[in-house]
């Protein structure tokens, strides 16, 4: 039976999940290993404690009979039947060796060759800039790039290796078949992942792409850009990225759009805004006039009083949405321009107007005396 505060030899607080159980555990098992501490008599106890704390923790049993008793297993024979540990069980715990194995491998044990088979894997994708008229970003264009980007190597089918006539000895294992992670309190064996366990490795780096199962080069690839794209939007073309890895389908090339101003027309979205002028009579009276929209002219009733400032919507004249395919609006962002009065006539009837202005339309405004 034990007292021990288990979580609190983890650095944890009582009741933690299993998650940030394993989270700690790794932290520490990195930090206080005797191999990363040679001589280290402190850092040597403090690891096994860690271990004997992790080995109780992280069974889903044991922890709960921590939590509800204060301590495991059979108390009249001591905790865990007297591991060679202290009480921590390796085989028990569950926990992923592989991770031990990879943070030796970062301390510069050889890492995966020639021979290694992570299996088939997906490429990278990759991203293509492209520069569009506004016209083009609004009605779609087909266009041919030219991108470079890799394929799987012929030679080795993207594997990045090619079958040997004379097997040679596992440059990982050195022949054994089993690889070593760790040492004294902490020593673990797994079967060799470059060799499969056999000690010998049956292919060899591929002599064409020099093992990394692609060759560059460049494609000319035709694609379709959809009506209503803006800046930054991004279209998918599936399989034009770099080649797959050992067999693995190759990624996707993205194009991202970047779109011209145009001298008129300004776009918010799928809306499209004109600055639109008129002159005071037309303001006042109201009119009928032909504007340009970016699907062709029409015809838009100017109504009595419009002032200067207002915007008038024209419905679905606006930019095709990418998502809804429905169209955006139109808005005429009214100017009232006034007349020149350099000529004489015109102040003269700019005069008589003036006779029937309203002359208390500034009457809201607060002046100081």
């Amino acid at each position: 039976m034990t007292s021990k505060d288990y979580y609190a030899i983890l650095g944890l607080k009582r009741g933690a999940s299993v998650t940030e159980i394993k989270k700690a555990y790794r932290k520490l098992a990195r930090k206080l290993h005797p191999d990363v501490n040679p001589g280290d008599a402190e850092s040597e106890q403090r690891f096994k404690e860690v271990s004997e704390a992790y080995s109780v923790l992280s069974d889903p049993k044991t922890k709960e009979q921590y939590d509800r008793y204060g301590f495991v297993g059979d108390p009249n024979q001591g905790f865990g039947g007297g591991s060679p540990f202290g009480g921590f069980d390796f085989n028990a715990t569950g926990f992923d060796f592989s991770d031990i194995f990879d943070f030796f491998g970062r301390q510069g044990r050889p890492q995966d060759g020639p021979g290694t088979d992570t299996g088939p894997r997906k490429g990278q994708d990759i991203q293509y800039s492209m520069r569009l008229s506004f016209k083009d970003a609004i009605e779609g264009v087909t266009s041919r790039i030219r991108v470079s980007r890799s394929q799987a190597c012929d030679t080795c089918k993207g594997r990045g290796r090619t079958p040997v006539a004379q097997p040679t000895v596992c440059h990982r294992c050195k022949g054994s078949g089993r690889e070593s992670a760790g040492a004294g309190l902490f020593h673990v064996q797994r079967t060799c992942p470059a060799c499969g366990g056999t000690g010998r490795l049956m292919e060899a780096t591929c002599h064409d792409c020099h093992g990394s199962g692609s060759k560059p080069f460049m494609d000319t690839i035709q694609v379709r850009i959809p009506p209503g794209v803006d800046n930054g939007s991004k279209i998918r073309v599936a399989g034009k990225g770099e080649a797959g890895i050992n067999g693995g389908q190759p990624g996707d090339l993205y194009i991202v759009t970047q779109v011209d101003d145009h001298p008129l027309f300004r776009r918010v979205g799928d809306h499209i805004y004109l600055p639109f002028p008129i002159t005071v009579t037309e303001a006042a009276l109201g009119t009928k006039v032909q504007v340009p929209t970016i699907h062709g002219t029409t015809t838009v009733k100017i109504p009595p009083g419009t002032q200067a400032g207002q915007k008038i919507r024209l419905r679905e004249k606006g930019i095709r949405s990418l998502r809804s395919g429905s169209n955006g609006d139109m808005f005429l962002e009214i100017e009232v321009r006034t007349p020149d009065t350099r000529d004489t006539r015109v102040r003269e009837l700019l005069q008589e107007l003036a006779e029937f202005e309203d002359k208390t339309i500034r009457d809201h405004l607060p002046l100081n005396d």
